[in-house]
């Protein structure tokens, strides 16, 4: 079958060596172009970070969610406050690295992308990373910049650091069998229409309208 030897053929590319960590992102086009940007790149696994106290107003926080939703091929993991995620992160053996300009921040260049699996933190984009995440940053790394801006927007940083990735060979091929299972049976039925009705069908007992319990607000359905 063409579709699911595509299917397949995307997934043998796809890593989780590298994570993507976006934390309380204030523009929801940046992050949806983040998220394409990191599909193409083949990294799997991202979760974002969306404290209530940053998204006061009901709208924002709805438009974040929207924009999130609707990347259906990733793994998309919320976190409802920063202490929570770091402490996921450990606990699945990620170094955590993020994006600062204090006087300790590394170029991106010189920071060790391959020797570990690593969780890479981007912060907002006005306030950058907040401080728990600096005091639980392994490392911390700047993307190096010459003319007058001192940064770029969510999407474009994000860019520019999977390209740097890609030719560190950091973004290894290969996503865990447990995980790969469900990747698979999810980008089927999210590429089948009908794909809940005939599985039932066929006898599978799915409770509700999603293949898997939702991920945070963002997993789309199935």
């Amino acid at each position: 079958n063409q579709r699911v030897s595509k299917l397949e053929s995307v997934l043998n590319n796809r890593t989780e060596h590298v994570r993507m960590v976006y934390e309380n992102p204030a523009n929801a086009n940046n992050v949806w172009a983040a998220l394409r940007t990191l599909d193409s790149f083949g990294v799997q696994n991202v979760d974002v970070v969306m404290e209530q106290i940053h998204y006061k107003k009901g709208w924002r926080r709805a438009t974040m969610v929207s924009a999130m939703g609707a990347q259906k091929w990733l793994s998309l993991q919320q976190h409802y406050n920063t202490a929570d995620m770091i402490k996921e992160l450990r606990e699945d053996g990620y170094r955590i690295v993020a994006t600062d300009l204090g006087p300790e921040s590394k170029p991106m260049s010189e920071i060790d992308w391959d020797s570990s699996p690593c969780a890479i933190v981007m912060g907002n984009e006005l306030t950058g990373i907040s401080d728990e995440v600096k005091a639980a940053a392994d490392e911390t790394f700047y993307i190096p910049m010459r003319g007058f801006c001192e940064s770029l927007n969510l999407s474009v940083a994000s860019a520019v650091l999977c390209t740097l990735l890609h030719t560190q060979k950091a973004l290894k091929a290969g996503i865990n069998e447990r995980d790969r299972s469900r990747i698979l049976l999810t980008w089927l039925a999210r590429s089948i229409p009908g794909s809940l009705a005939i599985l039932r069908r066929e006898g599978y007992s799915i409770t509700g309208d999603s293949l898997y319990p939702p991920i945070g607000k963002f997993t789309t359905k199935p």
